[in-house]
């Protein structure tokens, strides 16, 4: 049988129902851009202002009306247990957002459209499938 494969423990599905594409920043961190997260240690990110074409190529965006799997470097339940207090948070920046502003200013005034925050027990529940709406 040839299919494609997703291995589970290196992935997790996220559907976005809007009407706008969506950069998807998941932290341990109640803010964005203050610990260990998946934005701020992306290479493409340090650079964010000279290389935001790019960043909408990456695995951290996600196209209106579509469906991602967005890869994880660990096993996906690692992502929680690193956090403090057992949460994860998904950020959802919207494309004009994230193309309109500096990367400081986004962090500065937390400029995400929604923020999403779940338990591993959460996810295990959802299948480990987000859905932004």
């Amino acid at each position: 049988c040839s299919c494609l494969h997703f291995d589970r423990v290196e992935t997790f599905q996220v559907i976005n129902y809007s009407d706008e594409g969506q950069i998807i920043y998941y932290s341990c961190s109640d803010s964005i851009g203050l610990e260990i997260d998946s934005l701020t240690f992306n290479p493409y990110f340090k650079q964010f202002d000279n290389v935001k074409s790019d960043i909408l190529n990456e695995n951290k965006h996600i196209d209106k009306n579509s469906f991602k799997w967005i890869k994880v470097s660990d096993k996906k339940e690692s992502i929680v247990k690193g956090s403090k207090d057992g949460l994860i948070r998904f950020f959802f920046i919207s494309d004009s957002t994230f193309l309109n502003n500096s990367w400081d200013t986004i962090v500065k005034y937390q400029m995400y459209n929604r923020k999403l925050v779940f338990s591993e027990e959460d996810l295990e529940k959802m299948n480990w499938v987000i859905e932004y709406q």
